[in-house]
């Protein structure tokens, strides 16, 4: 009885060995390298990439490196390769690799390898260059002249060669759309996009597709010939008239800005996506871009942007309803008391302001030249004249513009 246990324990046993050896061979892989084709005054091709694969896996030929490895190509076909060890050293072909022999124009292509534990290294037959055709689409636009007058697309074929004496160019628009400017060319559609991605005729770049036989489209960017400018004032006073702005009459000079704001300096121009112009701006080709991208249907609206003369950098005890702008300078209001003493310090300088009044206006043409940060105090008191609070702010002044 005993002797069966035994021999039941001792087959669990094997069999879990058997389990785990499958389990090893699962997870154990071997290392792949792929090197470029020699050249004639080199004694090493260049390394491409090293690919791990597991250990008993039979890899066909379609499935071994293709993309990714030169740009502009593909690699066809794979020999097998050893490195040199020594001048004249000779070798076989490994057994778990098969290559082409009955073909004259693909002896020594590999067909098949089966992985084992020994890395192998293998070398480019031929390079394949990569064609793909090139759509061009209107994108609203229509052919203008031809025979093509009116069709919404045409194509370029293209093929990269590296021993080229000239790149290719794209070929030129031929489109045409009413009340809009050709603007070079854009990778996604989208009908009134004025940014592009590549100019009229951009000399083409070997990456643009990595599939052989690929379809890469290309859509017109269109810009307004003509926009409307509106100006937004953005709580200050005064009105302004549109401008318009035409492409053919560019540079071409932002009206000057004619509102303004109590207490506050204009810096300039912002779009509802951010962009920035000055007053008075001369407007270039791509600050119209910028104008008309920042817009809809020829129209963008510039809102004003206002700097406080006096800046409130930081403050205690003051609300910012507390702290406000006046026609004459910057007014801080201190909580309810009965007796004010407000105090001004710059630097090792200080100054009593006054000893009475719950509020106290910062003059803008007294600071206004004095770049200095400036704090101002205030203490609270009670009826009975014991402090109850302390408030204080820093600011500075900036000049009038």
């Amino acid at each position: 009885m005993r002797k069966g246990l035994l021999l039941c324990a001792l087959l669990s046993a094997l069999v879990g060995c058997e389990n785990l050896g499958d389990a090893l061979t699962d997870d154990l892989t071997t290392t792949f390298t792929f090197y470029d084709t020699v050249a004639d005054d080199e004694t090493e091709p260049q390394e491409l990439v090293a690919c791990s694969y597991q250990i008993g896996t039979v890899l066909p030929a379609d499935s071994l490196p293709k993309k990714s490895l030169k740009r502009g190509y593909l690699a066809e076909s794979w020999l097998f390769y050893q490195k040199k060890t020594a001048s004249g050293t000779s070798y076989d072909l490994p057994p778990n690799v098969e290559v082409e022999n009955d073909d004259p124009y693909k002896k020594g292509v590999v067909t098949s390898v089966t992985v084992t534990s020994i890395p192998l290294s293998f070398q480019v037959a031929n390079w394949k260059p990569i064609r793909y055709t090139i759509v061009f689409d209107g994108n609203g636009g229509k052919i203008a002249d031809g025979e093509d007058k009116g069709k919404q697309s045409y194509e370029q074929l293209f093929k990269y060669d590296e021993y080229k004496d000239k790149d290719e160019a794209l070929l030129a628009n031929k489109f045409e759309r009413a009340g809009y400017k050709f603007n070079g060319w854009n990778i996604a559609e989208h009908k009134d996009w004025t940014n592009f991605d590549f100019e009229n005729e951009y000399v083409l770049e070997y990456n643009f597709a990595e599939e052989d036989d690929a379809v890469v489209t290309l859509y017109a960017c269109w810009l307004p010939e003509g926009i409307t400018i509106k100006f937004a004032s953005d709580g200050d006073t005064g009105t302004m008239t549109s401008q318009e702005l035409s492409f053919d009459d560019l540079p071409t000079q932002l009206n000057k800005n004619t509102f303004t704001r109590t207490g506050w300096n204009f810096s300039g121009w912002k779009t509802a996506a951010g962009a920035t112009f000055a007053d008075e701006q001369d407007i270039t080709s791509s600050d119209y871009e910028t104008l008309c991208a920042s817009g809809a249907n020829g129209s963008v609206t510039l809102t004003a942007v206002w700097n406080p003369r006096c800046v409130v950098s930081s403050s205690q005890g003051f609300k910012d309803t507390d702290m406000t702008a006046t026609a004459e300078g910057f007014t801080f209001t201190a909580p309810f008391g009965s007796a004010y003493q407000w105090t001004l310090r710059s630097g090792e300088d200080t100054a009593v302001l006054r000893a009475t009044g719950a509020t106290c206006t910062i003059s803008y043409a007294e600071y206004e030249n004095n770049p200095a940060d400036y704090t101002l105090v205030v203490t609270v008191f009670d009826a009975s004249g014991v402090p109850t609070q302390t408030c204080w702010a820093k600011f500075q002044v900036n000049s009038q513009k």
